[in-house]
Formats: C-alpha cells, structure tokens, sequence
C-alpha cells in the first residue's frame, strides 16, 4: 500500500476536483434552502424547488438558468416532472398545488383544496392524476388535465399525510403519515376506497412506496425500522431491523430486488427484498443520513447527510466509491441521473449542485478489483470517536496514520496484532476532511476518508 506521503498528491488532486474545479461541479444558485433536485426523464435537464417560492428548470450539462416558474406565495416542499418530461407540479406551503408547463414554464393548474401545508405532489406515471398530501390530514387525488379535484383520503388518526404514491398503473395509492397514527393505507385511487391499513410499525412513519412491478410496498418510520408488504392483500412479509434510529426514507433498485434505507444512525444499508436481510451498512457519515438512493442500473448508491457531505457507494461490495464535498450546509437529497454520469444534491446553503461523475470517479475502485481488502470506519460523533475495522486480524503490528489534506499527520495509532479494530478519538480534531492510512504487514488495505463536523 503506498505510504500516507505519497498518497498527498493525489490525495490533494482530489480533493481539488471534487471542491473546486468547474468541471467536476456546477452550482446552481437560489435565494432560500433548496428542498428537491430531480433531473428531467431524459437527463438532459434539472428542477429545482426552494423556500423562496420558485422551482427553476436548468441545462444539466452546462447549468444555465432556462426557466423559473413563479406564482407560488410561500416556500415550495417538493417539485416533480411527469413520465414526459413536459409538466411539472411542486407543492407549497400555500395550500396549493400547481401545474406548469416545463417548455415555457407557464401555470397550467392550481389546485385548490388542502386547508393547510402541501407537503408533496406526484403524477401517476400515465400522468392523468395527480396525488396530494396535506397537513390538514387528507391527500387527494386530482385531474391531472384539468384539476378537478376526484377523491379526498383521510384516515381520521392522522393529523398530517406526510407521503403518497401511486401503484405503477395509477390504480392504487399508499399513504403514510405523522402523529396519533402508526399505520400506513393502501387505497381505490378510482373511488377514495381504504382497501387495507397496514399495521406493525410503533410511531410515525417518514414514507412509503410501492415496487416497479406493484406487488410490493415498502414504509420507513420512526420506530427504526423499515417494512416490506404484500400490495395486494397488506400482509407484512419483512420488517427490516438493524437501524439505531428513525428510518427517514426507502427505495427499491429498479429491478425490485433490493432496497436502500436511510436512517439518523448516520448509516444507509442495503436489504434483500426476498429474505429481508441486510446485505450493507453503509456507514461513514458524521451525521444524520436524510436520503439514499440507487443510481438506475442498480450499481451504485449515493447517500446525503445533514453532516453537508453526499457519498457513492458501490452496491455490490459495499465500498465507499466518491466522497462530495462543497455544500455548507445539511442536504436534503442526491440523486442519480438516468445514466448515472451526473450526480445532484441540494442543502439548506440555498444552492444545488450538479457533480460529474467520470468513468474513473463513478465506477468501483480499482483497489477493490486488485485483491486490496477493505477497511470500514464507523463514526459515533456523539462519543467523540470512530472505529476502524479491518476485514481479519492484523497479522503484524499496522500503523495507522490520521492525515489532513495538507499532509499534516494528527495522530498516529497502532493495531496490534490479532486484532481487527481500533477507535480513533476524533472528537477534540478541528471540523475538517481527514485521510487515514493503514500501513505495515503483508495485507493491503485500502485507505478511507474522515469527515469530522460540529454544531
């Protein structure tokens, strides 16, 4: 393994392009947090939402400002594109959501209704409805082409739906919510009809989804756990359990045959769908984890934290493929674009920003494909320190060096032999990016990357 001095270079080469070069980033710019980023279906476009009351659509590949739509009297929650690609509905806390044009950016529809805060708004993926949810205890479903308003959900226990979704045919809904309740529902999104309550979860729930194919529903709430359902019949197959702390969201790969979690453990983990068994923990964040997905292919996985950092992960060996830094504040989400070649995140700091992801920054390490074993480290900033395992007991004395970017060592460890763990008191090191090598005996082990944040 190369020593912790010749790693600088390259180490510093890094770093520079993921902070600081306009080629790897482009930040686009609003005057309030900004709460969702999603590319367009083909890629080749970005939308943004913001508390400033405006979505914005931009070119994906250059980052220029192309259309700001405006009507919107308070903050925006969320903004989505339709399967087309040429519509757009973003949900406010105006009690309003609204349809726009995405070619022009005029308003096509408001739709009025809700009695209090809109947290979200989704087209079904043949685009002919719209589904709702409020904080006035209902979600609603809407005539997408003229905005009738065609049937109120309410589940009299939930003060607040917090999420809604579709089924892949437009035919049924999920529903999860905040408060009293501790249940999901599944629904006639025809009739308004409650079909099933899907009970198990102890507390609020963050979200829900079904699978690609329909037959499966997945909910995260704040009991730790994450759950998977039968759609058809609301039987709970698998409840997932090894998070700390409130699961925040949940995805399927779009194969169906995982799912990716994010929890306030500060971990993101991977689960087989079939067996409900973790396969990842995906553990190097400082802080909270808000959001987790899984690029289209299934391959990799990006995770965004409230430490301001966003992680790539490779799903199939659960290593840390590309660390992004250069938001200031907590993120809100990041997310692939249809070929994964382009990465967005968005952060309370008011910007989002577009990262490229080049063939070399995006793919597996190639350590990894070279027989390098690898090391995991696992923060708890709340004890001040992190733990660093190796994949089998140091077979002679390892030394482990704590680096900044400068090149600068801060602390120097050793592994003794026969064992396989270490912690790293980090608590009393400035808030900063640090390298930490591992060097001595036979084994190579492959570097990793500390991000030590302060409130």
């Amino acid at each position: 393994m190369p020593t912790t001095r010749r790693f600088l270079p390259a180490l510093l080469l890094g770093l520079c392009l993921l902070t600081l070069s306009g080629n790897a980033q482009t930040v686009l710019q609003h005057s309030a947090p900004v709460t969702s980023a999603v590319f367009s279906p083909d890629g080749a476009h970005l939308l943004t939402s913001s508390y400033d009351s405006t979505a914005v659509i931009w070119d994906a590949a250059t980052g220029a400002k192309q259309i700001t739509m405006k009507g919107h009297t308070s903050r925006i929650i969320s903004a989505y594109y339709n399967a087309a690609g040429d519509r757009v509905v973003t949900a406010s806390w105006d009690s309003t959501a609204r349809v726009w044009d995405a070619a022009t950016g005029n308003q096509q529809l408001v739709l009025r209704g809700h009695t209090a805060n809109v947290r979200l708004a989704l087209f079904s993926n043949n685009g002919e409805r719209i589904i709702t949810t409020g904080e006035d205890g209902t979600a609603r479903v809407w005539d997408a082409a003229n905005g009738t308003m065609l049937q109120t959900l309410k589940a009299d226990t939930i003060p607040g739906f917090f999420t809604a979704q579709f089924n892949p045919a437009g035919t049924r809904a999920v529903t999860a919510g905040r408060g009293r309740d501790s249940t999901a529902q599944i629904w006639d999104a025809t009739t308004g009809q409650l079909l099933h309550t899907l009970r198990g979860h102890q507390g609020s729930l963050n979200y829900a989804e079904f699978s690609h194919d329909g037959r499966l529903i997945v909910t995260a709430g704040f009991d730790k756990t994450a759950r998977i359902w039968d759609a058809e019949t609301g039987e709970q197959l698998h409840q997932l359990t090894g998070h700390t702390d409130r699961v925040r969201t949940a995805y399927f790969s779009d194969d169906d045959a995982r799912i990716i979690t994010a929890s306030f453990d500060m971990t993101a983990r991977i689960w087989d769908v079939k067996t409900g068994e973790q396969l990842h923990n995906l553990a190097m964040h400082m802080d909270r984890v808000r959001d987790a997905r899984f690029s289209r292919d299934g391959k990799l996985a990006a995770s965004a934290g409230f430490d301001g950092g966003a992680l790539i992960w490779d799903t199939k060996t659960g290593d840390t493929v590309r660390l992004l830094l250069g938001h200031t504040a907590p993120l809100y989400s990041a997310v692939f674009n249809p070929d994964a070649t382009r990465l967005v995140t968005c952060s309370d700091d008011r910007t989002a920003i577009i990262w490229k992801l080049t063939p070399a920054s995006s793919a597996p390490n190639a350590a990894a494909a070279n027989g390098v074993a690898r090391l995991q480290l696992l923060p708890n900033p709340a004890a001040g320190e992190t733990v660093l395992r190796l994949p089998a007991p140091a077979e002679t004395t390892l030394r482990v060096a704590v680096t900044t970017v400068a090149g600068e060592t801060v602390m120097v460890k050793e592994v003794a032999v026969g064992e396989s763990a270490l912690v790293i008191p980090v608590g009393l090191l400035p808030a900063g990016i640090y390298h930490v090598a591992v060097e001595g005996g036979k084994q190579q082990w492959r570097t990793g990357w500390l991000h030590v944040s302060k409130e």
